[in-house]
């Protein structure tokens, strides 16, 4: 009797045991809490008795073989699970081509371009309320141009999805090659590109520079004007020409010519059209841009302010102490704001803003 009253005992101690060294809990991570070592698996959570009153040697072996099974699988796919998490925050966080927001396809120019963007956008001199932020994306963008502008790192990059050494990128092995970009190298690479001016001066240039281009679009729009009308002209005269041939064969020389011509114009007209539609989008975008570019000037962002709160303060004068109606309110409130706008660019264009 007292063997098996034993045995009934030694079970049920092994199910309390088996109960209590694994039993249904959720987590959503790997955590390490004294006394209990936890390993979460689907729900699962291997406690492990920890406290030196009980140490591994002196547990039963079925106890240590239960615990060590459970937690290894826990501890297995909860390792797996992290790594492939941390693999894809990775890559998507370090992709520079997703940072600059381009293809991968894109040419240097577009690079250049999508750099000067956001580097303007995110400088912390342009950030002075969220200046933690700016400095990391500011890094980032950074980061990733400095990538892309090398090609050797930019087709290793393309290749096997990491920047190879001393550069940066997700992939296999990129975590050993990776170090962090500093303040200081992002702020080298925006001084190499726009030089060492104020940031002010810089979006000066650039409005300059886009002015000029701007006037460059003109001009071509202009020469292949000129070039379609050119040839139209040349293809009449040889129509002209034509009906006082002196012979068949001059006949059809001159017919020959003149449909030669008038192919010619139309190829160039055609070009003249696209052209126009291009530089027809260009402007919209640029537009946009330089807008954009504008807001973030300390500056501009304080004429705003400025702006909106004297047509507040106009539109609120006509209501309460002139008795206007709310239509006419609304209208003083346009008005003032617009006549705001116009003479506040007056000042700055007279500024050399």
């Amino acid at each position: 009797a007292r063997p098996a009253a034993a045995s009934a005992r030694s079970a049920a101690s092994r199910q309390a045991a088996s109960f209590a060294t694994t039993r249904p809990l959720c987590s959503a991570s790997c955590r390490v809490a004294q006394p209990l070592v936890r390993r979460p698996l689907c729900g699962r959570l291997a406690l492990l008795p920890s406290s030196p009153a009980l140490p591994s040697s002196s547990r039963p072996a079925w106890l240590r073989q239960a615990a060590g099974f459970q937690a290894g699988k826990a501890w297995d796919a909860c390792g797996s699970s992290r790594a492939a998490a941390s693999a894809a925050g990775a890559k998507s966080e370090a992709d520079p081509y997703q940072v600059l927001g381009i293809q991968k396809d894109a040419s240097a120019e577009d690079i250049k371009a999508a750099y000067r963007r956001l580097a303007l956008k995110w400088h912390p001199d342009r950030n002075p309320g969220n200046q933690a932020e700016a400095e990391a994306q500011f890094k980032r963008v950074s980061k990733a141009y400095s990538l892309l502008s090398d090609p050797d790192q930019r087709a290793f990059f393309d290749r096997f999805g990491s920047a190879g050494p001393g550069g940066t990128g997700a992939g296999p092995g990129a975590g050993a090659q990776a170090q962090a970009f500093t303040e200081e190298e992002a702020e080298m690479i925006f001084r190499q590109m726009f030089g060492n001016k104020p940031l002010h001066e810089i979006i000066r240039e650039v409005e300059q520079a886009l002015e000029v281009q701007q006037r460059q679009m003109q001009q071509r729009e202009a020469e292949l004007l000129k070039e379609v009308q050119r040839l139209q002209a040349e293809a009449a005269h040889l129509r002209e020409q034509s009906s006082r041939a002196a012979s068949p064969w001059q006949l059809l020389q001159l017919h020959r010519l003149a449909s030669q011509k008038d192919a010619e114009a139309m190829r160039a007209e055609h070009l003249l059209q696209s052209t126009v539609l291009q530089h027809v989008e260009h402007r919209s975008q640029t537009r946009f841009a330089v807008s954009r570019l504008r807001m973030l000037d300390p500056t501009v962002q304080l004429q705003n302010r400025i702006r909106v709160g004297f047509a507040w303060g106009a539109a609120l004068g006509a209501y309460f102490a002139l008795g206007f109606s709310f239509l006419s309110t609304v209208c003083v409130f346009f008005l003032a704001n617009f006549f705001a706008r116009l003479a506040l660019a007056l000042l700055r264009r007279s500024a050399g803003r």
